[in-house]
């Protein structure tokens, strides 16, 4: 029985990191939009919209005209002109890792070798693509099941998001609601488990109220790339 609730209690936290994890990504485009089946809300985080680019036809990653190289440096120098502060890492769609490794520029210039491990905890051998001119690139590939029963990715398969980690990012938790967590805490989760009778059922509950929020939405560019 105890085996049974630990293995139940865990599966509710995986829960709750998942939705923070997807709040997270799609902070990283600017906004979001969080539908529960008790809720929904939306928040715009005021990201200039220079820094959500779309590529169009001729100068996609995955044409023979299109310049990787040239447009990172060109989101690279405008966080940097936003926000003092250069980009160090990328998230990579699948689609883009693909385009990237068989430009032959890129190629030229793509270290694998460069890895500070520890950095980051999500850090993965299969996850970390090389090092491009100081920019450590990562494919990022993780999915979710949506409320329809859908599999969808965190980040597109198209999508490049530039961001200088020095920059203020933080995931900020709200007051508990439940009366069993006492008055005004506030916490990352809260947990509990009753029981009913007649038919006899144990219940459990996870909460956690999390806010992703990219403070200076200028450290970021997120650009679809793939045409």
């Amino acid at each position: 029985r105890e085996q049974k609730i630990g293995l139940e209690l865990q599966d509710l936290r995986n829960r709750v990191d998942t939705t923070i994890e997807f709040m997270c990504a799609q902070a990283l485009k600017g906004a979001y939009t969080v539908t529960q089946d008790d809720m929904e809300f939306s928040i715009d985080f005021n990201m200039p919209t220079a820094h959500k680019p779309v590529l169009g036809a001729g100068n996609g990653w995955n044409e023979d005209t299109g310049d990787p190289m040239g447009d990172i440096d060109t989101w690279a120098q405008s966080i940097s002109d936003a926000v003092g502060i250069g980009p160090d890492i990328a998230l990579c769609g699948k689609n883009v890792v693909s385009a990237l490794r068989n430009n032959t520029k890129v190629q030229n210039l793509l270290d694998n070798r460069r890895n500070d491990p520890g950095k980051f905890s999500w850090d993965a051998n299969n996850n970390y693509i090389g090092n491009l001119n100081g920019i450590k690139l990562y494919r990022y590939g993780n999915s979710y099941t949506d409320m329809t029963g859908t599999s969808q990715n965190f980040i597109g398969d198209d999508s490049f998001i530039l961001i200088a980690t020095a920059a203020r990012f933080s995931v900020e938790f709200g007051m508990i609601l439940d009366l069993d967590a006492g008055a005004s805490v506030v916490g990352e989760y809260f947990a509990k488990s009753w029981t009913e009778k007649d038919p006899s059922v144990l219940w459990m509950l996870a909460e956690s109220r999390p806010l992703p929020v990219p403070w200076q939405p200028e450290a970021i560019v997120y650009a679809d790339v793939i045409v």
